[in-house]
């Protein structure tokens, strides 16, 4: 299994609307696709922005791969994502489960 982290940075005022967002863009493409096994949303608030880790899980770093369109090290962005001034740019982490 494979567990894709992306972080991102929001001002806390548009931390709910951007959530909304990423189920309704992200969230909702990568259950479309095959292996894709689920994802989290965590929350981390700071003094007026939200810095919440987003971990999706994978069962092989290719569906990942085949997600974000052959560029695993950056986030997936939408149109939407603007209106929440999200970079386009953003890294993804990748780890791999290791044995039971």
């Amino acid at each position: 299994m494979i567990a894709r982290e992306w972080k991102y940075q929001v001002l806390e005022f548009q931390h709910e609307g951007f959530i909304a967002n990423l189920y309704e863009t992200g969230i909702e493409d990568a259950y479309a696709k095959p292996d894709f096994l689920g994802a989290q949303i965590f929350c981390c608030t700071m003094t007026d922005q939200v810095e919440p880790p987003l971990a999706a899980y994978w069962g092989e770093l290719e569906s990942v791969n085949v997600f974000v369109r052959n560029d695993i090290s950056r986030a997936c962005s939408y149109p939407e994502d603007e209106v929440y001034g999200l970079e386009s740019d953003l890294p993804a982490q990748h780890y791999r489960e290791i044995g039971h």
